[in-house]
């Protein structure tokens, strides 16, 4: 299972790579063809129109009922100083009600990771003039960590570069979901209730990070989660367990250790 991502910054710019970064726990992505749309000078829309190509390369799932298209938008203005490349799924096969809703989930979710570039006040356009050649810039990116008949668990990575900032921003944004309820899934529908779960995953991902202080067993630690086949991967993006130089962590707990935690009648 693998992923690998690129990031190369260069005199405090940031400039995008999308790749394929192998980590050991992580499965492998789903990679399908993206559509591409080019905007640049004028401020684009919040939510831009893109029409997929008529033939993309699919990513099948739900006993092949359904399929991932990918999206893609890029959005530069020279003046208004910004430079986005944004990347995110479409679920196509259904016109159900709740595909609908998700495909919207998923396409708010990428627009609002560049949204405050769209629209600089005055005073920041004439801060930008001190570095004319300098551009905030953005960059999302997806990984489809599972998809099957019962779920779809997305992973999300963002790089943000704010004009001015000391160092890029990278964040990770799940979407999990079920799709038997039709609904998306919080870390708490899993567990019985008062099971003590948080206590023992931020035990095990404590050890398994080899960290000297133990993680805080609160669930603001533990909100960046996916499905796996194996069991709950959880994402630690960079300041949140160590300095904010280093790389995003992982760690999977596999469904055998958590099995005394999980709901019996929860879909995992």
């Amino acid at each position: 299972m693998t992923r690998t991502i690129f990031l190369t910054l260069i005199g405090g710019l940031l400039a995008f790579t999308a790749g394929i970064v192998t980590v050991q726990s992580w499965p492998k992505p789903i990679q399908p063809s993206p559509v591409k749309v080019d905007v640049t000078e004028k401020p684009p829309p919040p939510a831009p129109e893109i029409t997929p190509d008529p033939e993309p390369s699919e990513s099948v799932f739900a006993n092949g009922r359904l399929r991932i298209v990918a999206e893609e938008v890029h959005l530069k203005s020279e003046r208004l100083h910004y430079d986005i490349k944004a990347r995110y799924p479409q679920i196509d096969g259904s016109n159900a009600v709740y595909i609908k809703q998700l495909n919207r989930r998923i396409r708010q979710l990428a627009v609002d990771r560049y949204q405050w570039m769209l629209t600089p006040s005055n005073e920041d356009l004439r801060f930008y003039k001190s570095a004319p050649e300098t551009f905030n810039e953005g960059f999302l990116d997806y990984e489809i960590v599972s998809a099957t008949e019962s779920i779809l668990s997305i992973c999300f990575t963002s790089y943000d570069y704010g004009i001015g900032a000391a160092h890029t921003v990278i964040m990770s944004h799940v979407i999990n979901y079920d799709l038997k309820a039709h609904r998306e899934l919080k870390l708490a529908d899993l567990f019985k209730s008062n099971s003590k779960y948080l206590k023992f995953i931020a035990r095990y991902c404590t050890d398994d990070l080899k960290l000297s202080e133990p993680i805080t067993p609160k669930a603001a630690m533990f909100e960046s989660w996916n499905l796996t086949e194996e069991g709950i991967r959880f994402n630690f993006d960079p300041c949140v367990l160590d300095g904010c130089s280093e790389p995003p962590r992982e760690v999977t707990i596999p469904f055998t250790a958590l099995a005394s935690f999980l709901k019996p009648d929860q879909v995992v």
